[in-house]
């Protein structure tokens, strides 16, 4: 097994390659790059999407090149931002990048109507990032 992947490793990779050869499926969607890489690994067939909901800035540098290649080998990479398409461009090579946002209403009213406010204190339980929580749409 690639990757010198042993022990329960190896167990949950020969449920996989079972279930994957039960059913069969016409597409994968696959959540993070490790799924990604290890899709790679066990030779799967069906095309994979490959969903980024993170900045690939901080992904990808810290990819093993089995993730990278999985993720370069993906029928289609989605990210949530078009901040993420333009980034992932530089670690990956795949031209099959679509950027499809999270399905929210952008509204225009004020969370508070009755109250004329010109700050406000936003409580974020999580971790903070401009460019990806996009705290500001809650206001």
């Amino acid at each position: 097994m690639p990757d010198g992947k042993a022990g329960r490793g190896l167990a949950l990779y020969q449920e996989f390659r079972d279930l994957y050869e039960e059913e069969r499926p016409d597409v994968i969607l696959s959540f993070n790059h490790q799924t990604s890489g290890e899709l790679y690994e066990a030779d799967v067939h069906s095309p994979v999407i490959s969903l980024f909901r993170n900045d690939s800035e901080q992904l990808c540098p810290q990819m093993t090149r089995t993730e990278k290649l999985g993720i370069e080998r993906s029928a289609r990479i989605q990210v949530l931002l078009p901040y993420f398409e333009k980034s992932i461009k530089r670690y990956i090579e795949n031209p099959h990048i679509v950027y499809i946002p999270n399905a929210i209403p952008q509204f225009t009213c004020k969370a508070y109507d009755d109250k004329d406010k010109k700050t406000y204190t936003i409580l974020n339980v999580g971790r903070i990032n401009p460019k990806q929580k996009r705290q500001h749409l809650l206001v």
